[in-house]
């Protein structure tokens, strides 16, 4: 991935609070300005702090066609674009965090202290990059030492027990350095209860830090980020929908998610004459742990614990020149290696062992032999399983602007490389006998090894044109192709291990019985292929009058191997990563704002037409069908007033009003389940005086009942519900340094 270094260099140009034109470079400080014209959203930190903007999954829908549900736990960072998107493995939006990428998508859900702005770029920008950024960029800017020297705190209460505190301290050491230091703090008691032993489903206990020291001379500059985090979670408050009626949250074994995080990135940028090189290093280590109860009811079927370590060295060269003159150039060099290690041994429980397993294989002996049965002395069984992943890559790309006139031409070309390897080592044991000529129990082992690997070689290119005929007047045309990575299902190995354990069951009695043993050719479903997109963009973005801005944009997405999360039918357990075999997706996008005397409005529309052209899954066509967990429709409306008090108390109020919403989204292939449209009301009062702000705030407030998640395990569905009314108060103090 093509993720340089040093994103936004100033506050002013993060903060700003507009649709405008950009180039996608400017996120990653490649260019200063730029060619292709994208279109993006910004969130300044007065907006992110009135509307309670504190992780990625906030921004949900209040940007056009950008959906990222919250269900699950934060290890689920499911995200859709236009679309575009899917609920495990590699992510549609690539992530910055200034301007450094983030690989892990199991930690996008994360917090990221003194944010200052948070702007998002839609459409494909994997030309310059690469894997994993088809639907856009997402980048988040934290507050730097250079633009505030002195020390914030921030405490914040809200219901469910719920608190949060953070300190940070930015200085100026002398003349070239600057340094800042925070550290944040979190707990609640959830939202959601487990009928079956009262345990909360969504409570968490969190804690970070960062350290940043930067160092600027004339020509030359640096900046060191390091940071880290650590949560522990309750979550998966899942409800079994079955017949239209849907049952409280009850299962009977612990669900929790567990995560540390840490990372390190390192840029340096040269200015020589009309040239500037950019390096930007980066490492990045997770340690995270799933415990689930995977059946999620109240028997004893089987449960899983998945641990994973992901190690992550990144760097990027980008070298930008010409920047005077009528042809801009950038050339970059990409590379990564990575190694990710996963173990996730799945439980059977007895009830598991005796419905899953023994009630399937007995059904079919009975038929020919009455009377004999098949049994099990264990009173559960691991089904082990152990995976290595290493995978690296390289990148060479180059993009080319050239301005003539009112116009501005772009070219842009990347060679984008991949190996991935898979190691996988599966086995179990179980003893059993069979009634009729097995006296004893017999012990019968069952192991799974094997190697994967893929490779990837894309040419990933993008043209763009863009007229300026007026300073508030642009329209801009382009074309580019997105690649999202290619993977292996470990997921769906537990599945596969079961499968062969009862079919060696049978097979060491000398018994075949229909249905019962090996539903899966692995060589098949081990791996799944890259997706692939061809994005056709036409946008017009105007200021029609002072204080109003607007951007509309069209859009059509020729999308083959969409990458979809599909269940195993039947008595199965696991997920998979599969390939629909071509889709094509069309919209259009409307943003706009107006400010008129201290007074904000704010409007932003999407619509998605995104459905399937070729895919059969060898039982059903689903051409015509409309893609799942995609919404039809986004929309954000949000009004902000700021009332100058200038009392002898209070200097300040802030009004917000906000109101958001999506839908429909369907939930399944067949679309024969779905959720409607909804939306939800938020507000806050924000008072201040002096350094000192307090806030009142509220989400749902109309308490909107909706769902978030809809999946289908073992034959029975699943829903979650949406948060809840919540409310609180968060409390700012700033200590500015004396100059």
């Amino acid at each position: 991935m093509a993720l340089a270094c040093t994103a936004f260099t100033s506050v002013k140009a993060a903060m700003a609070d507009t649709t405008v034109l950009l180039d996608a470079v400017e996120v990653s400080g490649k260019l200063s300005s730029g060619p292709s014209q994208v279109a993006k959203t910004t969130f300044q930190a007065t907006r992110l702090f009135n509307e309670q903007l504190n992780v990625l999954k906030d921004v949900s829908v209040m940007v056009p066609n950008l959906y990222l549900p919250d269900y699950g736990s934060r290890m689920t960072s499911a995200t859709y674009v236009r679309g575009l998107g899917a609920r495990m493995d590699q992510p549609v939006l690539g992530l910055l965090v200034d301007g450094l990428p983030v690989f892990n998508k199991n930690v996008f859900d994360g917090r990221v202290g003194d944010l200052v702005g948070i702007t998002v770029l839609r459409g494909p920008q994997s030309t310059l990059f690469g894997r994993n950024t088809m639907g856009g960029v997402i980048s988040l800017q934290t507050l730097s030492p250079r633009n505030y020297q002195g020390t914030r705190v921030r405490l914040g209460y809200a219901n469910a027990q719920t608190l949060d505190a953070q300190v940070s301290h930015y200085s100026q050491l002398d003349a070239l350095h600057y340094l800042s230091v925070s550290g944040y703090g979190g707990r609640s008691d959830g939202l959601f209860t487990n009928t079956y032993d009262n345990r909360s489903c969504d409570a968490y206990v969190e804690g970070g830090g960062r350290f940043r020291l930067e160092r600027v001379e004339a020509k030359k500059e640096w900046v060191n980020n390091f940071s880290f985090s650590w949560l522990d979670q309750t979550g998966y408050p899942y409800r079994q929908w079955d017949n239209s009626q849907l049952a409280p949250i009850r299962y009977n074994e612990v669900a929790n998610y567990r995560r540390l995080a840490l990372n390190e990135g390192f840029t340096a940028a040269w200015q020589l004459d009309d040239h500037r090189l950019t390096s930007a290093t980066t490492y990045q280590f997770t340690s995270d742990r799933m415990r689930l109860d995977q059946d999620f009811t109240a028997f004893d079927y089987f449960t899983i614990l998945q641990g994973q370590q992901d190690h992550l060295l990144n760097e990027d060269i980008t070298l930008v020149s010409g920047r005077r003159s009528q042809w801009e150039k950038l050339t970059g060099l990409n590379l990564f290696l990575r190694h990710l290690t996963t173990t996730a041994p799945v439980t059977f429980k007895r009830y598991g062992i005796e419905q899953l397993i023994l009630a399937n294989a007995n059904r079919g002996l009975q038929q020919s032999m009455p009377g004999a049965e098949i049994q099990i002395s264990d009173s559960s069984f691991v089904l082990a399983s152990d995976f290595i992943q290493p995978s690296l890559g390289a990148a060479l790309y180059h993009q080319s602007t050239f301005k003539r006139g009112d116009w501005v031409f772009t070219a842009g070309m990347r060679l984008d490389m991949e190996l991935a390897h898979l190691q996988y080592a599966n086995a179990s044991a179980l003893h059993y006998r069979f009634t009729m000529t097995m006296p004893n129990y017999k012990r019968l082992e069952t192991a799974m090894d094997g190697n994967e690997t893929l490779a990837f070689l894309e040419w990933l290119p993008s043209l763009a044109a863009t007229w300026f005929p007026s300073p508030s007047l642009h329209v801009s045309a382009s074309i580019s192709k997105g690649f999202k990575a290619g993977g292996f299902n470990t997921q769906l190995f537990s599945d596969i291990l079961k499968n062969e354990l009862t079919g060696d069951l049978m097979s060491d009695l000398g018994v075949y019985v229909d249905g019962v043993g090996a539903s899966y050719d692995v060589a098949d479903v081990v791996t799944y292929k890259p997706e692939h997109s061809w994005n056709y963009e036409l946008k017009v973005e105007a200021k029609p009058l002072k204080g109003w801005s607007l951007t509309a944009t069209t859009f059509y997405i020729d999308c083959t191997d969409q990458q979809l999360t599909v269940f195993p039918d039947g008595q199965n357990t696991g997920r998979m990563m599969t390939n629909a075999g071509r889709t094509r997706s069309l919209g259009a996008e409307l943003e706009t704002a107006y400010t008129h005397d201290l007074r904000t409005w704010r409007l932003s529309y999407g619509h998605t037409d995104a459905r399937f052209v070729r895919y059969n899954n060898g039982l059903t066509d689903y051409a015509g069908q409309r893609i799942p967990f995609a919404p039809q429709n986004t929309l954000h409306l949000a009004v902000d007033q700021s009332l100058p008090v200038m009392t002898g108390w209070l200097d300040g109020v802030n009004l917000h009003l906000g109101y958001g919403g999506c839908g429909p989204i369907w939930w399944t292939e067949e679309n024969d389940v779905k959720q409607d449209f909804y939306g939800l009301l938020d507000a806050s009062v924000s008072m201040t005086r002096q350094r000192l702000t307090l806030q009142l705030w509220g989400k749902n407030l109309t308490n909107a009942d909706y769902n978030t998640f809809y999946f289908v395990s073992m034959g029975h569905a699943f829903l979650q519900k949406g948060k809840p009314l919540q409310a609180g108060l968060t409390l700012k103090w700033r200590f500015d340094a004396q100059p």
